[in-house]
């Protein structure tokens, strides 16, 4: 019985590391050709370690700015840890410093089925902003929907059904938005990844 048991563990063990693979290696150089390829993994979460790559245009203030918010993704249940790399081969999503955000209207933009997200940092107004808008991208990369306030429901086809309030996953981020997930993120993120 006992070595039945312990098959079966080891059987589980060896099913459950081909579903969570290590991100790919592609045959480029260039890091948004490799997210573009890669897209968002549906194994993503079950993987012990998210590794961000950011734009080397983004300067050190900046980045240690976003990464002083991987705290927060604990928060609403991301169970993978949040690492910073400088691999240009191993990373599950690049961060795009981003010069066009003004004149498309976002500061800040996440590409459907792709791995990276761009972020217009020179329009952001403070590093509060900046890490609400990096959160809010990376929330959209994980697979959450917007959150709306009850005016916007009456506008948008793309509010989540969790209910209506202030949240980081709110359509439009200001300038003084405290960069906290709230508890309506919290339970868009579980709705979004199956254990709602």
């Amino acid at each position: 019985m006992r070595v039945l048991v312990r098959l079966l563990l080891v059987l589980l063990v060896v099913y459950g590391s081909f579903n969570c693979a290590r991100p790919q290696r592609l045959p480029t150089s260039n890091p948004l050709d490799i997210a573009r390829q890669e897209g968002r993994s549906p194994e993503l979460l079950c993987r012990r370690e998210i590794y961000i790559l950011f734009d080397s245009r983004f300067s050190q203030a900046e980045r240690l700015a976003m990464e002083a918010t991987y705290p927060e993704f604990r928060r609403i249940g991301l169970r993978p840890t949040l690492r910073t790399t400088a691999s240009i081969y191993l990373f599950n999503l690049y961060v795009l410093r981003w010069d066009g955000g003004l004149s498309t209207g976002n500061i800040g933009l996440y590409e459907y089925h792709s791995s990276f997200i761009r972020l217009d940092a020179d329009s952001m107004e403070s590093t509060n902003q900046l890490q609400s808008v990096f959160m809010h991208e990376t929330g959209h990369w994980l697979g959450m929907q917007h959150v709306c306030t009850g005016r916007e429901a009456l506008q948008r086809t793309d509010c989540s059904p969790v209910g209506r309030g202030a949240a980081i996953m709110n359509p439009f981020v200001n300038s003084d938005t405290a960069p906290r997930f709230s508890a309506l993120d919290k339970y868009e993120f579980y709705r979004a990844n199956g254990t709602w």
